[in-house]
Formats: structure tokens, C-alpha cells, sequence
């Protein structure tokens, strides 16, 4: 019996030793795993910041600010799961790139903070957050290694702009993300629409869905649902198309990064002549 007792004790002890062994074998996968993925992230990173479809996305963005105003905050809603999806994996790259660079205009990072690391460390306000109701565990580590803030709450859009700190702007990024979250997002800051700067689907293209299958002007108040922000709100916003103007300096890298990060997305800024109003 005794030596049974002892038998048994070094069976668990044996057990308990590989299950130990394994778990740190499974834990180094995964942190090689983490690198090797955001390797690939640095990679596109520089591809993507390198092409004229980048600099050419800045310049818009930058030329159609309110004189004198800088970002202080980017934020991304609805990227997708950016580890499986070719499409979701270049938006979070672009979201990277434009918050780097946004940020790095208005001040908000020292400008000598080349590394990549610094750029995406904690000199980001965590109010530049991303937010992905399907994000994986997996993807939650590799914002977390690259600086990158996860918001933990759904508010299906209804995400209030921060504290307005002197003449600043914030830019939210939402690659396709269904129509209601701009409804949302819109109604819940209508009384600081001049701040608001969303980089989206293009809400002419809305409109004219909207005339279509209603059959008449969707700008007449009287066809207007008056909980719909975006068609409310049309004659004041200004749709600004981003690829357009571009489309014939596009080499073959540009037509594939555009494809994969930002086909089919707008500008979209309130009128001069709505701020006026204000």
C-alpha cells in the first residue's frame, strides 16, 4: 500500500509536470504566433504608408479640415476580424497608418518617435480606441502589443465625442459598417457636428438608394424619417469623394490596397454654412 501511495504521487507529479510543460509550450506558440502576425502588420504598415494612395487619402483628409483644427482622436468602429479577413486585415492597417499620421500632425506624438512601437504605445490617448464586436481573443492581444485600445462596450454607434479641447477634430473610421451606426453616431453628436469627421460609406450613394426605391426625393422633409440622421442632415454634409480625383494616378499596388482597405468610401464633413448656423 505504501509503496502504491508513493507510486500514485509521482504519477500526479509526472502528470501535473506535463500539463505545466505544455502550457508553456502553448503559450510560447502564442506569443510567436502574436509577433509573427504583427511583423506582418509592420509590413503592410510600410507598404501602405510608402504608396500614393495613402498620401494622396491624407492630403484629402487634411485639405478639408476647418481652418486651423487638428485631430486629436481616430477612432474605428466595425473593422471586422482582421486576422482571417484579407479586407479587415488593410483597414486595421490603414486605421493604423491614419491614426500614426493624423496624430502625429496635430502634435499629439512627438514627432520624434520614429519607432513603430512608440508611435503605437502609450502616448496614444485611449479616447483613439477601436471598436469590433466580433473581435477575437487572438486579436485582442495583438491591439494590446501594438498600443492599440479596445473599447469594451457596444454602444451601436452612440459613442460621444470627448471633451473638446480648442479648435481639435475627431475622426472616426467605419469601413462599411451598417447604416444605423451612422444614424447613431450622428444624432448622438448633433450639437458638435463641426468636430465630426467620419471616413465611411458614401452617404450620396445612400441617398440616391433611398430615392430609388422610395420613389420620390428623399431631401423633402415630408418623406424624411425623423429618427434617420443621415438623410436629415444630407443638405449640411458634405460628401466628399475620396478616389475620384485619383482614380487615374492609380498604379497597379494603389488599385490593390485600394481594393482591399477603402473601395467605396467617402469624407464626410458638416457645411460651412451649417457651423454658421450654429
Amino acid at each position: 500500500a505504501k509503496f502504491k501511495v508513493q507510486d500514485d504521487k509521482l504519477k500526479n507529479f509526472k502528470d501535473n509536470h506535463h500539463f505545466q510543460q505544455d502550457r508553456a509550450e502553448g503559450h510560447a506558440n502564442s506569443v510567436l504566433k502574436i509577433q509573427c502576425f504583427i511583423d506582418k502588420i509592420i509590413t503592410a504598415i510600410q507598404t501602405l504608408r510608402d504608396s500614393g494612395l495613402f498620401k494622396f487619402l491624407c492630403d484629402r483628409i487634411i485639405s478639408n479640415t476647418r481652418q486651423k483644427s487638428y485631430f486629436s482622436t481616430v477612432v474605428c468602429l466595425g473593422v471586422g476580424n482582421f486576422s482571417t479577413s484579407t479586407s479587415s486585415f488593410w483597414q486595421f492597417v490603414l486605421y493604423l497608418c491614419l491614426r500614426k499620421y493624423l496624430l502625429l500632425q496635430s502634435g499629439e506624438v512627438e514627432t520624434d518617435s520614429i519607432i513603430l512601437h512608440d508611435i503605437f504605445g502609450e502616448k496614444i490617448n485611449e479616447e483613439s480606441f477601436l471598436f469590433e464586436p466580433n473581435i477575437s481573443e487572438f486579436e485582442k492581444s495583438v491591439c494590446k502589443s501594438l498600443g492599440v485600445h479596445i473599447c469594451q462596450q457596444n454602444l451601436f454607434g452612440q459613442y460621444k465625442l470627448p471633451t473638446a479641447i480648442n479648435n481639435d477634430s475627431v475622426l472616426y473610421f467605419m469601413p462599411h459598417c451598417p447604416y444605423q451606426l451612422y444614424c447613431n453616431l450622428i444624432w448622438t453628436n448633433c450639437t458638435e457636428l463641426d468636430r465630426l469627421y467620419i471616413l465611411g460609406n458614401s452617404f450620396e450613394s445612400y441617398a440616391e438608394r433611398r430615392h430609388y426605391l422610395k420613389g420620390r426625393k428623399c431631401t423633402e422633409s415630408a418623406s424624411l424619417d425623423v429618427t434617420d440622421a443621415v438623410a436629415l442632415f444630407t443638405p449640411f454634409i458634405k460628401d466628399i469623394s475620396v478616389w475620384t480625383a485619383f482614380s487615374s494616378q492609380l498604379t497597379p499596388q494603389d488599385r490593390r490596397l485600394l481594393k482591399e482597405s477603402s473601395s467605396g468610401i467617402d469624407i464626410h464633413t458638416m457645411e460651412s454654412s451649417f457651423c454658421d448656423m450654429r
